[in-house]
């Protein structure tokens, strides 16, 4: 009672204020596990209490994002390829064999990660991922001997763009960088790749022995 009246209420901003200060750690020093995400997609029940000032403030810029936007949700880049931003349950394309989730500050709803093949692989907003990681991944990604594989993020830009880049290359769709960038902003004139992302897949396409151009 007597920090109420002192003006002890604003002792409620803690919860905010450790939200963001623990995000902070998470980008300073690349500590995607900071978010709680698990490969289902699911999120663990502390982090999602936690991290709740920052997922409900992460959840409505992207709904105002959407709601302005005049983008399609989704572009399909050839008959085994979608690129996407985070979907609604709704807005999911037919003839989708594999889902992949890039996104660690955002889920996917129930609808979308009871997908029989689901799969999320967290990473950072904007963030670039490690080549040899990368180069890794997008081998065990093959190419669906039935359906699409859907690559999605958050705006559907850096994250999925920079993963789909090196698994076009990889698979034999694209003969390269520039020529996988093309494929997908054709598809998505959205997909922009920040510095550190560029540098992950020239990392990660040296490393599979495809030409960076």
């Amino acid at each position: 009672m007597w920090l109420t009246w002192s003006g002890g209420w604003w002792l409620i901003l803690l919860w905010p204020a450790l939200t963001f200060f623990v995000i902070s750690a998470a980008y300073a020093f690349g500590k995607v596990q900071f978010f709680g995400k698990r490969s289902d997609g699911s999120r663990f029940l502390l982090a999602t209490l936690a991290l709740a000032p920052y997922l409900l403030f992460s959840q409505s810029v992207w709904t105002l994002w959407v709601m302005l936007s005049r983008g399609r949700a989704y572009g399909a880049v050839n008959e085994k390829l979608i690129v996407a931003r985070r979907l609604r349950a709704n807005e999911l394309p037919e003839n989708v064999g594999v889902m992949l989730d890039l996104t660690c500050e955002m889920q996917d709803s129930t609808a979308i990660r009871s997908h029989g093949s689901y799969v999320c692989l967290p990473l950072l907003d904007a963030g670039a991922a490690d080549g040899n990681w990368l180069a890794t991944v997008v081998k065990d990604f093959q190419v669906p001997q039935t359906g699409r594989l859907l690559i999605h993020c958050a705006n559907g830009s850096g994250r999925t763009g920079m993963f789909a880049t090196v698994w076009l290359c990889a698979h034999g769709f694209a003969s390269g960088y520039d020529d996988a960038m093309r494929m997908l902003t054709d598809a998505r004139p959205v997909i922009r790749l920040c510095k550190s992302q560029r540098a992950s897949v020239i990392e990660a396409l040296a490393i599979l022995g495809e030409p960076a151009s």
